[in-house]
């Protein structure tokens, strides 16, 4: 006969022999762990082994616990409140408990923001006389419509506004104002 590992036993059939050792199992169990160690001398040593054990467990008589023990222990496995962590509190607690790691990763931010600023200039541009000077032509020729429509409004203003529509009604007022007081 081959000698067998105790890999060759499968952790259901451990289960199984356990069960038998400590009378859990059923009668179905039972007959198929008994057949299975007159074919197997591992599992026929498994299952004297497992039943030594469960004889010496049984063989315990209970015990009373004191009630200091009691005490102490309704004492020690009281709930503690639960804290809820808001991202403040995570953030210290991981400054405080991993200090290398947010030095590396303050370290790589700020380098990060270094290297943006230094590749992200912006380019200084030169501009040649032509585009000067048709900018100058440009800038010259928009002031002088701003003039002419500022010359334009002031007429307008002088003549048309202040002249017809401020000083005549004004002037009216007053004659109508002197009349009325010569007749009086």
């Amino acid at each position: 006969m081959k000698p067998t590992k105790s890999s060759d036993i499968s952790n259901k059939m451990i289960e199984k022999i356990i069960s038998v050792a400590y009378n859990d199992a059923n009668v179905f169990e039972r007959a198929v762990v008994y057949l299975a160690s007159l074919n197997n001398n591992r599992i026929k040593s498994e299952l004297e082994s497992y039943r030594r054990t469960a004889r010496l467990v049984h063989t315990f008589s209970e015990e009373v616990c004191p009630d200091k023990i009691f005490a102490n222990s309704k004492i020690n496995n009281l709930p503690k409140p639960e804290i809820r962590g808001s991202f403040i509190t995570d953030l210290f607690s991981l400054v405080l408990n991993k200090p290398i790691a947010s030095a590396f990763a303050s370290l790589t931010v700020v380098l990060l923001i270094i290297a943006t600023v230094i590749f992200n200039r912006p380019v200084e541009r030169r501009f040649t006389d032509h585009e000067i000077q048709l900018a100058d032509k440009q800038t010259k020729y928009a002031l002088q419509l701003i003039g002419n429509i500022m010359n334009e409004t002031q007429q307008t203003l002088k003549n048309e506004i202040l002249t017809d529509r401020i000083a005549k009604p004004i002037h009216e007022g007053i004659e109508i104002v002197n009349t009325l007081l010569k007749e009086k």
